[in-house]
């Protein structure tokens, strides 16, 4: 079963059918998000889910910033913090996935690369934290990830989920630069530091992937996601 129709949860359609399996995949996305209303809404849905269908595994997409000290005292990331103990409390049957900054096609337009995306493509005048770093993460690299960890019955657990490499921020707006032909047209604020993501425990489901976490691999998401027409 998936409950959502975002972004993440178009890549998880196989899963739809499943009477063992339950994505999650309808919580607030927007990390700028502060409405009250809109934690509460996922919270109740939350727990109508945990209520409904108890024996599935209940596969849950919090957050990296909840480990990351520039971020973790964001409402946002507080009410996932929130949502993670709510489902360790209620549920014998779960995963708890954090994950770094999601990339595909379409998604929330508050991602980092979305926002940097948009506004190098129609040169609007952006803030970027000069001194911040982001793990990045494709959407396809993200559901072989989690499948693995799903086949390999991997259970009641926290994990985060992100490639092991933080890219500056003036390094991913040099790459997109590139890509569209365009000059970032923004402001640098003197904020932000490194983003160091602990992945020992999906070391060896990354190695399955194959790729090249370097420069390079932000070159190909920009080229798979966002094609300059």
């Amino acid at each position: 079963m998936v409950i959502g129709k975002g972004l993440i949860s178009s890549v998880f359609s196989n899963y739809i059918d499943s009477e063992d399996i339950l994505i999650f995949a309808s919580g607030v996305s927007d990390s700028n998000e502060t409405r009250i209303s809109e934690f509460n809404r996922e919270l109740e849905l939350v727990r109508l889910s945990l209520s409904k269908y108890p024996t599935m595994l209940f596969v849950y997409f919090s957050t990296y910033s909840i480990d990351h000290i520039c971020l973790n005292s964001r409402p946002y990331t507080k009410h996932k913090l929130n949502i993670e103990n709510l489902i360790q409390e209620n549920s014998s049957n779960y995963l708890i996935c954090r994950l770094s900054n999601i990339v595909g096609a379409g998604g929330n337009s508050s991602n980092i690369f979305n926002y940097i995306v948009d506004g190098i493509k129609n040169q609007k005048p952006i803030n970027v934290w000069a001194n911040a770093s982001r793990s990045i993460l494709g959407l396809d690299e993200l559901k072989s990830i989690l499948t693995h960890i799903i086949d390999a019955e991997e259970r009641n657990k926290v994990i985060t989920i992100a490639s092991g490499t933080s890219y500056k921020l003036p390094d991913l707006i040099s790459r997109i630069e590139i890509h569209f032909g365009k000059v970032f047209t923004g402001t640098y604020l003197d904020k932000g530091g490194d983003s160091n993501i602990n992945i020992n425990s999906i070391k060896k489901y990354l190695d399955l992937l194959d790729a090249d976490f370097s420069i390079n691999y932000i070159d190909n998401l920009l080229n798979k996601y966002y094609p300059c027409l």
